[in-house]
């Protein structure tokens, strides 16, 4: 396998990695209150954007089969609160040092295999050398059972001298289940 960090996709790998992405996000749908991915027409924008940093690896067979990405422009993930950021980490965000974490994606064949290990090692040895943050929501689901902030951590730690995560902030969702009037 072999890892590469093209400046732009190939509009036939992009899509492909669009339908990967909704099949990966999909199940989250019905388990977590607030929208957890981009849209299709959000996912080939933010992959098309030069200051989108793309991980691609391809397998022996010189498939592309998974893809990882970040971006240290905040202004391309649509939910993030700029004003936040800067305020929590001027000096990061003055550098242009905080990357806010895209996603992971890897082709079924392939889960399991050492690919994200191989992957995620490449974006937080990106981060690592330039100091910075890397930055990501969660929803519960993926705290709580995938566990993937732990996953990152792990990784960040094997390529990196320093490594503290920070939880920056937790929205909870509410619903009152009312029935007829007193």
């Amino acid at each position: 396998m072999r890892i590469e960090t093209p400046a732009l996709l190939s509009d036939d790998v992009a899509e492909e990695f669009c339908k990967l992405y909704r099949t990966a996000f999909e199940p989250l749908d019905v388990l977590a209150a607030a929208r957890q991915s981009l849209t299709d027409e959000e996912f080939l924008e933010e992959l098309a954007h030069p200051s989108v940093f793309k991980w691609l690896v391809y397998d022996d067979f010189d498939r592309p089969c998974a893809l990882s990405f970040m971006t240290n422009d905040l202004t391309t993930v649509p939910w993030v609160s700029i004003p936040f950021y800067k305020a929590r980490f001027p000096d990061h965000f003055e550098r242009k040092a905080i990357y806010y974490f895209g996603g992971l994606l890897v082709h079924p064949e392939y889960q399991g295999s050492s690919v994200v290990k191989d992957l995620l090692v490449q974006v937080m040895l990106k981060v690592g050398a330039d100091d910075a943050i890397c930055a990501f929501d969660c929803c519960g689901f993926n705290v709580d059972v995938k566990r993937f902030p732990k996953l990152v951590g792990d990784f960040a730690e094997l390529v990196n001298e320093f490594v503290d995560l920070q939880e920056v902030d937790v929205q909870r969702y509410y619903a009152y289940v009312m029935k007829g009037n007193k």
